[in-house]
């Protein structure tokens, strides 16, 4: 791995995501390619990043819905033509609670979304990056939560 290394993190703009990215960023040094579908949020954390923290060019960000094959494409794209060009870990944050409730009581449509959202936009990521990432040695991290271990009433979507 470079000394300073390039990430991708999705769901960048808020909570853990936009935690990671200030962490990787002030802890290790890192350049952050931040994803989220908030362009505002990627903005303010952008300006805060520059501004507050005093650390230059280290964020750069795309606002897309991870769902959408060209968000990560660009993503990858952006990584590769900044800072070494190198891109030496993902951390797959992005994801969704929804739909709520009994299985009787959702849409299979709402579960595809939830799957869209949870489980295809990893793959599809992963798959776009792995040439990049073999060639830096690089890391994937995916973020689960609590529901991967203990069930939760009507949080199945998401659970699974």
């Amino acid at each position: 791995m470079t000394a300073t290394p390039t990430l991708i993190i999705t769901g960048a703009s808020r909570g853990i995501g936009r935690s990671i990215a200030l962490l990787a960023i002030q802890n290790f040094g890192a350049n952050v390619i931040g994803v989220a579908r908030s362009q505002d949020a990627l903005q303010q954390l952008s300006h805060y990043i520059e501004n507050d923290l005093k650390l230059k060019d280290r964020f750069k960000f795309v606002v897309g819905d991870v769902t959408v094959e060209s968000t990560a494409t660009e993503a990858l794209t952006l990584a590769t033509k900044s800072w070494s060009g190198e891109l030496n870990g993902l951390v797959l944050n992005a994801g969704v609670l929804d739909p709520v409730g009994p299985v009787s009581g959702t849409s299979v449509e709402d579960w595809k979304r939830n799957f869209d959202i949870n489980f295809f936009s990893i793959v599809t990521i992963v798959q776009y990056a792995l040439p990049a990432l073999r060639a830096a040695k690089g890391r994937v991290i995916l973020v689960s939560s609590g529901a991967a271990i203990y069930a939760y009433h009507g949080w199945g979507a998401y659970s699974t």
